[in-house]
């Protein structure tokens, strides 16, 4: 018989929160916005919390570490289980039911003129979503600089909100199968994009995967596809070498995986806006 997933534990001994006591005005700090509190939160069994609209002015992220909870949010219905995130944006109503197996959740929020755009900019969806397991070492780290309130630490919880929202992305680290199969396709490509046969089909064939999947993959994990990789890769490097005196830009072009100089002239215009020539 299959075994059933452990569920993490729910310890509410070690519930916690920390914030700046000046929630009314900022640091004396410019930041592109200003970290305001995190905490970790266990929630009664079958507790309800409603904040209504406009009474909120900061982004706040829930990441769910264990148990359950159920969220009215845009006028859906969502249920978070752990590894699952979802933020709220200032003045936005929503409410939260806490399941009666009972919740556990770390938050963070930040807020300031731009803290809205700020957390769209990251593209992630305006519904729950699976980010994996909590960072929660990023947390802890907010939590202790809070305390200190130097200017380097509002620099660094500033990092540590920008490392929480990154890893919600998702993380090279993750046992995903295709995450495995991109890191190596990926090392691979930066060992040998210099060989002009390099493409999407020598690819394919080297990892003996269909085009299709190998499109998917790039797609999904890097929004963007292998072609696409490949000809970055051999941007970056022609850049570094169109400085260096000791190659003419024939043999630059050749060391870049370009067999056409004059292809590679017009590779280098349609990125620059410049001509090999201009850019030594």
């Amino acid at each position: 018989m299959m075994k059933m997933p452990r569920r993490p534990a729910i310890d509410n001994s070690k519930d916690h929160v920390y914030f700046r006591p000046e929630l009314n005005s900022f640091p004396p700090i410019r930041l592109p916005v200003y970290p305001r509190s995190t905490g970790l939160f266990t929630p009664l069994p079958g507790n309800l919390e409603i904040v209504k609209e406009c009474e909120k002015n900061f982004v706040q992220v829930f990441w769910v570490t264990a148990g359950r909870m159920k969220m009215n949010f845009n006028g859906r219905i969502e249920f978070l289980y752990p590894g699952y995130v979802v933020y709220s944006l200032p003045q936005e109503p929503y409410s939260i039911e806490i399941s009666p197996d009972g919740c556990q959740y770390r938050w963070v929020t930040f807020d300031g003129p731009d803290a809205a755009k700020f957390m769209l900019s990251f593209g992630y969806p305006r519904s729950a979503f699976q980010a994996g397991e909590c960072p929660s070492r990023h947390f802890v780290n907010f939590e202790e600089h809070l305390m200190f309130r130097t200017p380097y630490s509002w620099r660094r919880m500033f990092c540590e909100i920008c490392n929480i929202l990154t890893i919600a992305g998702g993380t090279m680290d993750s046992m995903d199968t295709d995450n495995q199969k991109l890191y190596e396709i990926l090392i691979y490509c930066r060992e040998h994009f210099e060989d002009s046969r390099l493409n999407i089909k020598t690819l394919a064939e080297e990892f003996k995967l269909n085009r299709t999947t190998l499109l998917r993959i790039f797609r999904e994990k890097m929004n963007t596809t292998p072609s696409e990789y490949l000809s970055l890769l051999r941007l970056q490097r022609a850049l570094s070498l169109l400085h260096d005196p000791r190659f003419n830009i024939a043999e630059i072009a050749g060391k870049c995986g370009f067999r056409d100089c004059n292809y590679f002239c017009r590779f280098i215009k349609q990125n620059t806006g410049k001509r090999p020539s201009h850019l030594r």
